[in-house]
């Protein structure tokens, strides 16, 4: 009998490096309109050059993130995953004092990364902040293959 240990919910957040695009947009607008009729025809053309470019920084950002994740979220309740089931082998914690690095570990051939922060892919917990995932668990994960990692969408361990 297997117990519900973690499921994907959808995620309505923001992206850390999206906020600090905006941040930095906001800061070059407001320099521009403070100082608009101070810099010569030169520096206006260069900072509206430089704002332009980081609206289309922040699009790309936001378009490509929020895609991304509508993605992997509709192809798992789609039920377009894949499940292995067995017993977590190889467990390597991330490196002392780096709490942002990831865990990895196998299941029965596949290889599985915990990010260790807050995450819209899936299960985010590394032990250092909390997770529950060891070597020798038996457990069951449904996951999506996407780019170059296994997204997390389910855990449920063997009770």
């Amino acid at each position: 009998m297997y117990k519900e240990v973690y499921e994907a919910k959808p995620f309505y957040g923001v992206n850390p490096a999206f906020v600090i695009f905006c941040v930095i947009a906001v800061l070059i607008t407001l320099i521009l309109i403070a100082f608009w009729r101070k810099f010569d025809m030169g520096s206006r053309f260069f900072f509206l050059f430089i704002l332009i470019f980081f609206i289309f920084i922040i699009s790309c950002q936001a378009y490509t993130s929020i895609d991304a994740k509508r993605k992997v979220y509709n192809a798992y309740i789609a039920g377009e995953y894949l499940t292995v089931q067995g017993v977590i082998s190889d467990y390597t914690l991330a490196e002392e004092g780096q709490p942002n690095l990831p865990d990895s570990f196998y299941i029965d051939g596949v290889e599985f990364s915990v990010p260790g922060f807050v995450s819209a892919w899936g299960y985010p917990l590394n032990r250092v902040n909390g997770g529950i995932l060891e070597d020798g668990m038996c457990v069951r994960i449904c996951y999506i293959p996407y780019k170059f990692e296994n997204v997390i969408m389910k855990i449920e361990q063997l009770e």
